[in-house]
């Protein structure tokens, strides 16, 4: 990484950025250095540059501004992980750390935390409202806080959260009544309600729409039960 910053002409003399290799710096005594410098005027802007390597090893190199919010984000937890990494009496708070990741940087998350501060000896608290996270700890390194009338009370788990599966997390931790999106469950409802109430005289175009909606579904529950519900009411037209 290269810190491109631009300097103060009053102090420094000279208008021409001053740029500064991190790879072979203690990395908060430079993080203090570049503070001490901002509070005296010195400093007015940085501009990161990050080389980023693709999956071929091919080396790109990025202005942080340019990068998106969560990869912006995981750099940021990278660095303070780095600040830190030689203190053994700190305790860590992690709010939300999950905030802008998309799914696949959700489930990389703990991962990331461990491998950065997992050989330092200083306590961590996370919080977090997504189910990936949970499924990386055992049920007892767990406190599950709920909110019911404006107050917040520590709430029993009676379900393994370790390597479980998200679906379960959502309906046991998160009291989701799916483990899929609302609008595509009031929809299949519907389809299903249909099917309910159907005929002799117009299971068929029951059964087609069914066929057509069953083939658009993902593997899960809806997909089961359409099936299901197929085969059920082809047997009256058999």
């Amino acid at each position: 990484m290269v810190i491109e910053a631009n300097s103060n002409q009053q102090y420094l003399g000279f208008g021409f950025p001053l740029i500064i290799s991190s790879a072979f710096v203690d990395k908060l005594a430079l993080f203090n250095q570049l503070r001490k410098w901002q509070q005296l005027g010195i400093l007015t802007e940085l501009t990161l540059i990050f080389n980023k390597v693709d999956e071929k090893g091919q080396i790109e190199q990025i202005d942080y501004d340019y990068l998106s919010d969560g990869e912006q984000a995981l750099l940021g937890q990278v660095a303070l992980f780095s600040l830190i990494s030689n203190s053994t009496s700190t305790l860590l708070l992690l709010d939300e750390p999950e905030k802008s990741f998309n799914d696949s940087l959700k489930r990389e998350m703990v991962s990331l935390i461990r491998e950065n501060l997992g050989q330092t000896y200083y306590g961590i608290i996370l919080t977090t409202n997504t189910a990936l996270p949970i499924t990386d700890f055992l049920t007892s390194q767990l406190t599950v806080m709920k909110k019911i009338d404006n107050k917040c009370f520590l709430a029993n788990i009676f379900t393994r959260t370790f390597a479980a599966s998200t679906s379960g997390m959502l309906y046991d931790i998160f009291d989701c009544k799916e483990s899929v999106g609302e609008s595509a469950c009031k929809y299949l409802e519907g389809i299903l309600l249909l099917a309910n109430n159907c005929n002799s005289t117009n299971v068929a175009s029951v059964i087609k729409q069914l066929e057509i909606v069953e083939n658009q579904l993902g593997a899960g529950y809806y997909q089961l039960e359409f099936r299901r519900r197929i085969r059920a009411l082809s047997k009256m037209v058999a």
